[in-house]
């Protein structure tokens, strides 16, 4: 998701050929409600899904909640697609500082406001990247803006 863009997109990707499916243990399977069967019957291709993160993102600061593990996981979908890594995910606490300059919102007052709201709002029965980058995002920019 871009900040000011609400509609988040996020697709299921066909395990490659290549991939043991032992990390998508039954855990992730429960946690994200998505089996191995629906990934390989449902999933995009890597090189698409390659394709559509490059169209959406380049020129972006990309971030994350767990920026090492999707890092990991683009590498590998960029290692499988032969492609290069088009970016790399940064940490939340990079687009901080940007953000509370132009509300005039301290960052020890952003941060705060996000460890609490992230604390206290209700987590999700199923762990999906697009409503996950959703209630982040809306998150964040609650937390910088000046009451």
């Amino acid at each position: 998701m871009r900040e000011g863009d609400l509609s988040p997109r996020s697709m299921l990707i066909k395990p490659h050929a290549t991939w043991s499916m032992r990390e998508w243990r039954i855990n992730s399977a429960m946690i994200h409600g998505i089996s191995p069967a629906e990934l390989r019957a449902h999933g995009v291709d890597v090189i698409d899904v390659y394709k559509a993160l490059v169209a959406d993102l380049t020129g972006y600061i990309v971030v994350s909640d767990n920026e090492e593990f999707d890092q990991r996981w683009l590498n590998r979908l960029c290692e499988v697609a032969g492609r290069p890594v088009p970016f790399q995910i940064e940490e939340l606490s990079v687009v901080i500082p940007g953000l509370t300059a132009r509300t005039g919102v301290s960052i020890d007052q952003a941060v705060s406001r996000f460890l609490i709201a992230m604390v206290s709002s209700p987590h999700l029965v199923r762990h999906r990247a697009g409503a996950d980058a959703e209630r982040l995002l809306k998150l964040l920019l609650d937390s910088v803006v000046a009451p």
